[in-house]
């Protein structure tokens, strides 16, 4: 906005002087002020749509805000010159190379995106292309092989500086459908957030292992290039303007997980907020499908507890029993060990009181996670009187199967499970 108002108001002091005394006005100047303005006109509705809550995404940005500037640059090379003089055929050949460096692929000459060279053929080119404008709006501009030559930088800076997943690329394939599908959802997820009527910017908590890669431009189409990963924050960025959640936001939560309600509610007191679902909308691509959930915070309640804070290793006061996670009587015994399965999900921070009794010898405890493929927690019981085992599961963790095991075989026969209690302090 601030280059297109100053390039309008360079060309309006050069132009409308002339105009005012009835003075001849050179075409190239003419066409680059009438140009100008319009470009300037175009941005102030661009942000009015914006303001009115307009759909703008990540890659919105290139063709609204990035393509002015350089059709812009462009002209640059027109002005104050009589394009006449390069003649039909010069023009023609250089719209078409601009076109075939906007359309080809990134990988057809992949050492030129390699860093460094692309920064240093990118400031380059762009020094070059500046110093050619301010060359031919000061006079320069009989010469015509400088107009050639900004010509030649305009076209390879086009070339080198691209939006990615544009151009060819926004047509290829990929495991999860060509990218200009991935834009439509994105489209179908903006449109309805765009019916929430945000009294300020939402802040976005994006799943980024469980959802496609483009979820993540969600938050610079509200001008804000931050958000906070799920489920488990960053501590170092946590306190930065823009990403803590505090009373009165609204939290965009973008997440492919399966039991992502219940996940959401143990993540929000975790961050020690409380927060209501206000709407929500279920986004399909190929493959799969994510979830678009709004809430609005309504409190903040205590300190944030990340991920690898350890919580107590006995349950506090408030701590409620969630039902029918755990039974005695699912108990398995085996020749090796003794497992309990687990009857339904649930996440942490809880904990899990196991009643057992009848041990004669040194037994093991060990909780796996869901997928069976990690120890969560693990513990020996010794001999002696029937007593409580508790387990603590961590910030997020989800616990599977309870397996015990002892050296001695024969002692996995005699062991007498009473009760398996699961707490929380959120029993739902």
């Amino acid at each position: 906005m601030v280059v297109a108002t100053c390039i309008a108001v360079i060309w309006a002091i050069r132009v409308v002087p002339k105009i005012g005394m009835h003075l001849h006005v050179d075409e190239g100047e003419r066409g680059a002020f009438a140009f100008s303005v319009a470009t300037l006109l175009m941005l102030v509705l661009l942000v009015a749509y914006n303001q009115a809550g307009g759909i703008f995404l990540q890659y919105d940005y290139y063709f609204y805000y990035f393509v002015p500037y350089f059709v812009l640059c462009v002209a640059s090379v027109f002005i104050g010159a009589n394009t006449r003089q390069l003649g039909p055929i010069a023009v023609t050949i250089f719209l078409a190379m601009i076109i075939a460096a906007a359309v080809s692929r990134v990988d057809g000459v992949p050492w030129l995106y390699a860093e460094p060279t692309n920064f240093r053929l990118s400031m380059l080119l762009a020094s070059g292309v500046g110093v050619c404008a301010v060359a031919l709006t000061t006079g320069l501009n009989k010469q015509r092989w400088l107009i050639f030559v900004t010509g030649a930088l305009v076209v390879g800076a086009t070339l080198l500086q691209r939006p990615s997943i544009m151009g060819a690329d926004l047509w290829q394939h990929t495991l999860a459908g060509t990218h200009r599908e991935k834009y439509a959802e994105m489209r179908e997820a903006m449109s309805f957030l765009t019916k929430q009527h945000f009294t300020d910017v939402p802040l976005f908590w994006i799943d980024s292992r469980e959802t496609p890669e483009m979820v993540a431009s969600y938050s610079p189409a509200y001008m804000f290039c931050g958000f906070n990963s799920f489920p488990t924050v960053n501590p170092d960025i946590w306190f930065r303007p823009g990403r803590s959640f505090d009373a009165g936001d609204d939290i965009v939560l973008v997440s492919g997980r399966r039991h992502i309600e219940y996940e959401a509610k143990v993540g929000f007191r975790s961050l020690g907020v409380t927060a209501q679902e206000t709407a929500k909308d279920v986004i399909p691509y190929p493959g799969g499908k994510y979830d678009v959930i709004v809430y609005h915070v309504t409190a903040r309640d205590a300190a944030p507890l990340f991920k690898g804070f350890l919580q107590p290793t006995s349950p506090t006061p408030g701590a409620k029993t969630i039902q029918d996670v755990y039974s005695a009587n699912d108990a398995a015994p085996s020749a090796e060990s003794l497992t309990v399965p687990q009857r339904r999900q649930v996440v942490g921070p809880l904990w899990i009181l196991i009643s057992v009794g009848n041990i004669p010898s040194d037994v093991s405890v060990s909780v796996m996670n869901e997928a069976g493929t990690e120890t969560l927690y693990q513990a020996t019981i010794k001999p002696g009187a029937p007593r409580t085992v508790v387990v603590p599961i961590q910030l997020l963790d989800k616990p599977g199967n309870i397996v015990m095991r002892a050296s001695n075989v024969n002692v996995m026969r005699d062991i007498r499970i009473y009760r398996i209690e699961v707490r929380s302090l959120r029993a739902d």
